[in-house]
């Protein structure tokens, strides 16, 4: 679930695109548990990490903290908001490095936030079936 979530925003950040809308609420799974981002109304069209714009986009709790005080990157901010997501998968799965990196991602200064890029390139065991189990009974995810 988080490497189809990095793999998602990693694509549309490559193509000039900030989702601004991170979370549970706006992910869909498929038969085969794969995970997609929906609810592009708050998407942004950018240059890069160094774009920035003055409107509050997102959703409180999953937003950047900066997004209130504007202006701010939208790439960036959408790293939180999956670092947010990243520590709530996380609840079921216990991974030390998730762990680790969902904190990286919300790291209070923007420009130290990794990209999501880098959390495909991390050997871990993927925790799919583990997270398809709970993921039927989760309120938190639906």
């Amino acid at each position: 679930m988080s490497e189809d979530l990095a793999r998602g925003l990693d694509f549309l950040h490559k193509s000039g695109i900030a989702h601004l809308d991170i979370k549970p609420h706006n992910m869909v799974y498929d038969q085969g548990f794969n995970l997609y981002l929906i609810d592009f109304d708050a998407a942004e069209r950018v240059e890069g990490v160094d774009s920035t714009i003055n409107q509050v986009r997102g959703t409180e709790p999953w937003m950047a903290p900066e997004v209130i005080m504007g202006p701010y990157s939208p790439i960036l901010a959408d790293r939180f908001s999956c670092g947010r997501v990243f520590g709530l998968i996380n609840r079921y799965l216990g991974n030390k490095q998730l762990a680790e990196f969902s904190e990286q991602l919300k790291r209070e200064c923007p420009r130290e936030r990794p990209p999501v890029e880098d959390w495909l390139h991390r050997r871990f065991t993927s925790g799919r079936p583990l997270v398809q189990g709970k993921l039927l009974l989760s309120a938190d995810l639906c």
